[in-house]
């Protein structure tokens, strides 16, 4: 697919310009409509590469010449931005978690599936190349059945991202650190395992001092429909780090352990699997360490993330699926509002 035209909706989110910088890379992209309801917002835009026009009516990016949606809006508000998008009959590609509830986004999950047009969420770490290879090594049965996982998403506290954000904000966020960074792991899981939650238990709490009104640490323990037992642990935790969103400091963790083996790896900056087996394909070298060569790109997620957009794009003229379909996004969409029901009532939800 060649001449692209992009609509960004919403300047102000904290992807924005990182997905602007994710479409500025891909040759196949040569037009980009920005529209956000603050003139000033959009105005930062304006001379940006590949920027063609800066709107500020959602209505007037919907009757450009725009196929493609990249719907960067606060989750209150996404469901509105998706609904009308898809019955324009653009193709979209939205940020996670799609809405602040299920509730919420009925009327645009019918809309997309009543109007045809492909929808993906942002879930981009599923092509990275170790998701890749550890997704591979599971289903070819090196691990033997997997019989647990954990998952562990930890960043810089949120006195470092501005608590007067609306992420921190529940009627505008829908949820705090769970929702916002810990849904990325909960998809990973999943989708490494090729599986689907069965049930969740879930503690969620704002125990840092913070004026917010959101959880800043929230610990799942889950069940996948094959058996497998899951642990998640999503913070706002780390006393130490620079200040600004993208520039936090990490701690983060995904491993996954079965009958003939385990494998493990840190997510966010590392370039290695570790992986141990059994296996009788692994008996001259039952431990490995796999290194993976990621090239470098401005774009957000690198060059995975421009294969990310990539795959979507060949989705939406008919070629293969989606990298991360509606039903993946709704799926963590439903699994969260378990777990924040699971918080608040002290019960285990099931998903089946």
């Amino acid at each position: 697919m060649n001449d692209i035209h992009f609509a960004l909706i919403g300047g102000a989110h904290p992807h924005s310009k990182a997905h602007l910088k994710t479409l500025q890379q891909l040759p196949e992209v040569t037009a980009i409509t920005v529209a956000d309801a603050d003139e000033a917002v959009g105005s930062a835009y304006a001379d940006e590469e590949k920027v063609t026009a800066v709107v500020t009516r959602l209505q007037d990016a919907l009757d450009s010449d725009a196929t493609h949606v990249f719907v960067c809006a606060r989750n209150d508000r996404s469901p509105g931005v998706i609904e009308a998008c898809a019955r324009a009959g653009k193709h979209i590609i939205a940020e996670k978690p799609l809405a602040v509830s299920m509730a919420a986004f009925e009327s645009a999950r019918i809309a997309v599936e009543e109007s045809g047009v492909t929808l993906t969420v942002v879930y981009q770490a599923r092509l990275h190349p170790i998701t890749v290879a550890a997704r591979e090594l599971i289903a070819d049965g090196i691990l033997g059945t997997p019989i647990a996982a954990e998952a562990r998403m930890v960043t810089s506290q949120v006195r470092f991202r501005d608590p007067s954000h609306w992420l921190f904000n529940d009627a505008q966020a829908g949820g705090g650190i769970l929702s916002w960074l810990g849904c990325h792991y909960l998809d990973l899981l999943a989708h490494v395992l090729d599986d689907e939650y069965a049930s969740v238990s879930a503690h969620a709490e704002c125990l840092a001092g913070e004026d917010i009104d959101v959880e800043d640490v929230a610990m799942l323990s889950l069940r996948f429909r094959r058996g497998a037992l899951a642990t998640m642990t999503a913070g706002y935790l780390l006393a130490l780090s620079p200040g600004g969103y993208m520039s936090g400091a990490y701690d983060t963790h995904i491993g996954v352990y079965g009958t003939k083996g385990r494998l493990w790896w840190d997510p966010v900056g590392s370039t290695t699997l570790h992986v141990e087996s059994a296996h009788p394909s692994w008996a001259s070298a039952p431990r490995r360490e796999m290194q993976f060569e990621v090239a470098s790109s401005p774009a957000y997620g690198g060059v995975y993330g421009e294969e990310f957009v990539r795959q979507f794009l060949r989705a939406s003229a008919g070629e293969g699926d989606p990298p991360c379909g509606l039903r993946d996004g709704v799926r963590v969409l439903e699994l969260l509002e378990a777990a924040y029901r699971s918080a608040e009532d002290g019960t285990r939800e099931s998903l089946e």
